[in-house]
């Protein structure tokens, strides 16, 4: 059995046990006297600021260079970020992964590029907290496999052709508190695409995604080792929002990535292309849906058979197909759901397919992306979060004015010689 996996094993142990128990044994409560540290407050700061729509969604909009980011980021979320360095001191079981994992994230840190170091090294100076917590924030996905998902793309075989992206984020949810500080993260870099990211607070690289052009990415892992010269892949989908405008610029770009670990990046763009990238340390291979079906379903396995000797059998056992966690189960109800309903699929039957592939206490996000409209909708709340009401934030409160006219002047234009008399 590889190193790697053993310590996947001991995590996955401790981390089943109930956060109730350590949070009991180590009570504490944030920095700031008086303040839930789950409630955010509206506020701004220089280009950033925090809003909370109607429906009690947190939406932060951050602007600007890497550092201007990141201290907009610290600043707008301070209590946020003193509560998971104050939850860390808690549980004793993740500081000691944090020492125990200390060399190896040196290893990655020095992979990193040099604007993502910037960004969390300004986000520990404005929410004075430690650097080191928000690094291991970063890179305990490639550290110790946190999370198995779902997703579901559909096109032509959705009502009336409507193009939606599904999606469960399933995570170790870290004694409890990544749901509670879940929030969309919109951002304008001073270069590259603009995009927002389905987050929770002190995530500096994407799992969840899309930018101005439409692409929608999501990602779920793979049960492997780990590749140290490689990229933490948060950041890499992180720049392949910020510089890609199709799928194929995606594929183009991971192709070129050095890859950690083994992952499936499911990736959609706004022209209706999409797809499943199958990656390894290795290579990557991809997986188009059938010519017969207008959509596509990934969990946490692969497909293509060239990858498939590439999977860790170690913790494969993990993901069997009696387990609620078993990836075949939920691919198979993601793809129950598409042949069922199949060329009539409404957003209440993508929501359902989610429903019953949930986790139960590890689905800490559910979501909806309309990549035609650049809008999304979000569950947010109480595990399994695919049970809860669905909150739509339209592109307006998403994205600069001048990429939401674009948006609206592209859905206005008729495809070429159509006229108005044929409809």
């Amino acid at each position: 059995m590889r190193k790697s996996a053993i310590v996947c094993y001991i995590f996955l142990f401790l981390t089943s046990l109930s956060p109730a128990l350590f949070i009991a044994v180590f009570p504490g409560t944030s920095r700031a006297e008086n303040v839930d540290p789950y409630v955010f407050v509206p506020g701004e700061f220089e280009e950033g600021r925090l809003v909370v729509t109607d429906e009690g969604v947190p939406v932060l909009h951050l602007a600007g260079d890497a550092r201007e980011r990141g201290l907009q980021y610290g600043t707008l979320c301070k209590i946020q970020f003193e509560e998971m360095s104050a939850t860390l001191d808690r549980l004793l079981y993740m500081r000691g992964m944090q020492m125990i994992s200390r060399p190896t994230q040196r290893t990655l840190e020095a992979n990193l590029p040099e604007d993502a170091i910037t960004e969390m090294k300004a986000i520990a100076e404005a929410a004075e907290v430690p650097y080191d917590d928000i690094l291991f924030m970063n890179l305990a996905s490639d550290l110790f496999k946190m999370f198995g998902c779902s997703a579901i793309v559909a096109d032509g075989a959705a009502s009336n052709g409507e193009y939606m992206y599904g999606r469960n984020l399933d995570y170790n949810n870290f004694g409890g508190i990544f749901h509670k500080t879940s929030l969309i993260v919109s951002v304008d870099p001073d270069e590259g695409n603009s995009y927002i990211s389905v987050s929770f607070v002190g995530l500096v690289g994407v799992l969840s995604g899309m930018n101005e052009h439409g692409l929608t990415i999501c990602t779920l892992e793979i049960p492997d080792g780990l590749n140290t010269s490689g990229v933490p892949y948060q950041f890499r989908y992180r720049e392949v929002l910020m510089e890609c405008e199709t799928l194929a610029d995606a594929i183009e770009l991971i192709d070129t990535q050095a890859r950690t670990t083994n992952n499936c990046l499911v990736v959609a763009d706004g022209n209706h292309d999409y797809a499943v990238i199958e990656q390894a340390p290795e290579q990557i291979m991809v997986r188009y849906p059938d010519e017969s079906q207008e959509a596509i379903c990934q969990t946490n396995h692969y497909h293509i058979e060239e990858m498939k000797p590439l999977q860790d059998t170690d913790l494969r056992a993990l993901y069997n197909q009696a387990s609620p966690s078993g990836t075949m189960r939920r691919y198979n109800t993601l793809c129950n759901e598409v042949n069922t309903y199949y060329g009539s699929i409404t957003r209440e039957q993508i929501i359902e397919a989610l429903d019953d592939a949930n986790q139960g206490g590890n689905t800490i996000q559910s979501m909806i992306f309309y990549p035609d409209s650049l809008d999304v909708e979000v569950a947010f709340g109480e595990p399994p979060t695919s049970g809860l009401p669905f909150h739509r934030v339209n592109a307006e409160r998403l994205f600069t004015p001048e990429v939401v006219a674009r948006v609206s002047s592209a859905q206005r234009e008729q495809p070429v010689g159509v006229r108005d008399e044929d409809f």
